[in-house]
């Protein structure tokens, strides 16, 4: 947006942030039809003009047939902004945490770690949109592991 003022960040700048994401798949293999419903909210601060250090909440629902599973991700990350004052502001985040999955039959927790890419692209002076890339690996007891590519689009809102 050519007349749209953009705010440059700073050193104490806040971002919430927001991604929501819906799929449904029917698998010819097996038959089972599967619907993931996955949501994630983001908080926080800038440390300088290009870095900001943060906590996500994630939640996944997922349905395989009539099997739910229900994971539950807390985590911290760091973004680095390749802009700090455009109004498309490329980034490259890293982060890790703690993951719950939980079924009818079984109930794990682990480590989870993380590599994104993405694109902040400022709306007016404190909304943005954003999409991502997002490379998720996970370790669970039992020996259990997971590795997940998930492919995002959210609002943030900065003040």
């Amino acid at each position: 947006n050519a007349g749209t003022k953009v705010p440059a960040f700073e050193h104490g700048t806040y971002r919430l942030g927001g991604a929501a994401g819906l799929s449904f798949s029917d698998n010819e293999f097996n038959g089972v039809d599967t619907d993931t419903l996955a949501a994630s909210a983001d908080l926080g601060r800038f440390y300088g003009t290009n870095l900001e250090l943060g906590v996500r909440l994630g939640l996944v629902s997922t349905d395989v047939g009539t099997v739910e599973t229900d994971t539950t991700n807390l985590a911290i990350f760091g973004r680095w902004y390749t802009a700090s004052e455009a109004a498309s502001r490329p980034w490259i985040e890293l982060g890790g945490g703690v993951s719950n999955v939980e079924t009818a039959a079984l109930d794990v927790s682990g480590s989870l770690f993380f590599l994104a890419i993405g694109l902040t692209h400022f709306l007016n002076e404190s909304v943005a949109a954003e999409v991502s890339a997002r490379q998720s690996i996970g370790s669970f007891d039992g020996g259990i592991e997971s590795d997940t590519l998930d492919l995002g689009i959210g609002f943030s809102l900065f003040w």
